[in-house]
């Protein structure tokens, strides 16, 4: 069976404006731990985040307590400055270099509100004569930030994912759903 993580341990975190979540699943692939934190008050403002040692000081704790230190780690962070932006290319111009094209057309013909994104194609299709190019963007500085802290907290970032993406993914290796099968999440924060 194909899984998301492989066939490891690995710590799934999401943070949120006032918690930070976490799972742990073996190498069997069943959730082990379910673990929530609360952020307090200062810690994170509008995505960005502002308490880093106090931040640290809590993952840190976490993983000493549950053992986690080096394992594989696949973090979701809810940011406002997450952003899905679509555009038309040409045809002529080849799938595999349709990102560094994005990256060409930055502050002219693709417009985003920061500077130094990090972009990720996640669809595309053919429009009258065009390609259409949907990706999304974020903030390298924010994604630098996060890996930074989670790094001096003793875990091994390999994803970051979109927070609703990544418990999509985590649902559905669970449950084993199948392409036919509808479903419904729900994140309320």
């Amino acid at each position: 069976m194909s899984t998301y993580w492989g066939n490891h341990a690995a710590v799934f975190i999401t943070f949120t404006k006032r918690y930070i979540r976490i799972l742990v699943g073996n190498r069997k692939h069943q959730y082990t731990h379910a673990i929530q934190r609360i952020i307090e008050d200062g810690w994170i403002d509008k995505s960005e985040i502002i308490q880093d040692e106090k931040l640290v000081r809590a993952l840190t704790s976490v993983v000493k307590q549950y053992k986690l230190a080096g394992l594989k780690t696949y973090v979701s962070f809810s940011s406002h400055e997450l952003l899905l932006r679509s555009t038309k290319l040409p045809l002529s111009v080849p799938i595999e270099e349709l990102k560094g094209s994005l990256y060409m057309a930055l502050g002219e013909s693709f417009q985003l509100p920061f500077q130094d994104p990090i972009i990720e194609i996640v669809g595309t299709e053919v429009v009258d004569g065009e390609r259409e190019v949907r990706a999304l963007a974020v903030p390298e500085e924010g994604v630098n930030k996060m890996v930074a802290l989670l790094k001096q907290s003793k875990l091994r970032p390999v994803v970051m994912d979109v927070p609703f993406l990544n418990l999509y993914r985590l649902f559905q290796e669970q449950f084993q759903l199948t392409e036919e099968q509808n479903i419904l999440l729900i994140h309320a924060e």
